[in-house]
């Protein structure tokens, strides 16, 4: 080289002053890093911890074997590829997760025209088991055995003398008390609506009450036995619906949560993503075992 060319070189190193974006920066990072793979390179913040990529990493390492440097850069190469290929299957679990969350929201989308609008499968699972106390507490009514049967809610027991009101031709807006009259037309709170949480009575003690307050003020000439016959009936309609419904709901979540088993919706990037750590992985085994084989030749 001329001196001509030497003082041409150093006036235009001097000119130098480095990469001036954050990405020439970023890249001029790495120009010191032997192998590139240091946790900060790797790990996905507050994704991933950098504790585990070391062991992972020494793990692999440890398997491997490497005892030179080249040999060293492929299995730093395999650590990385299992590390994705681990990150892949984590978001495939949540994808599957996710999926069978929805299962039932699925299911009940599928069915809304025949279950109703905002009918859960808690709800019917609970709707059956009310409609069946129904059934049995007039079941024992009607038998005239004791019986203590409890509900979840007080709402399904009133609806039940609400019925039973019903069929003895008791206008409903006659169950509304009101405590200006001196006669109030509200017979039903008398005997049922109106005790107090120490009321020592049991439902069956109280459905009695009401049913006979009931069959007592009918307009339409209803007895007792045909009161309690009516709505047992009636309810038992009901928990037949109950269980259909249920029983089609079940049946459906099942089939959408095995549908969802597979995660058909794994987009294309991920598919890419998965596919291009399985062959990084394998290209790396390769070249180590080529290595080996060169290595093994070469002492022969």
């Amino acid at each position: 080289m001329t001196d001509r060319k030497r003082a041409a070189n150093r006036k235009n190193a001097k000119k130098s002053t480095g990469p001036k974006t954050a990405a020439g920066k970023a890249r001029s990072r790495m120009n010191g890093t032997r192998h590139g793979l240091r946790a900060e390179h790797v790990v996905v913040p507050q994704l991933e911890d950098a504790g585990e990529w070391e062991a992972h990493r020494s793990g692999v390492a440890a398997s491997l074997a490497p005892t030179t440097y080249l040999e060293e850069l492929l299995a730093d190469r395999a650590a990385l590829a299992t590390w994705r290929l681990r990150r892949a299957a984590r978001h495939e679990r949540g994808l599957l997760a996710e999926s069978q969350a929805r299962a039932e929201e699925r299911a009940m989308d599928a069915l809304r025209y025949y279950i109703g609008q905002g009918e859960t499968l808690d709800g019917l699972r609970k709707a059956v088991r009310d409609y069946q106390s129904v059934v049995e507490l007039l079941e024992h009514f009607e038998a005239k055995h004791p019986h203590d049967e409890q509900f979840e809610n007080g709402y399904v027991f009133e609806e039940l003398l609400e019925y039973a009101a019903e069929q003895a031709g008791i206008p409903l807006e006659q169950l509304e008390d009101d405590p200006n009259d001196p006669e109030p037309l509200y017979v039903v709170p008398a005997a049922v609506f109106t005790w107090e949480e120490d009321d020592e009575r049991t439902y069956a003690e109280l459905l009695g009450d009401g049913l006979r307050a009931i069959a007592k003020h009918a307009t339409n000439g209803a007895t007792l036995d045909g009161i309690v016959s009516q709505t047992r009936a009636h309810y038992e309609v009901e928990r037949e619906r109950a269980e259909e419904k249920l029983a089609k709901l079940e049946s459906a979540v099942a089939l959408e949560r095995e549908k969802a088993a597979v995660p058909f919706d794994r987009d294309d990037l991920f598919a890419r993503y998965e596919t291009s750590a399985e062959r990084s992985l394998a290209r790396a085994l390769e070249g180590l075992r080529m290595l080996r084989a060169a290595a093994d030749r070469a002492q022969e």
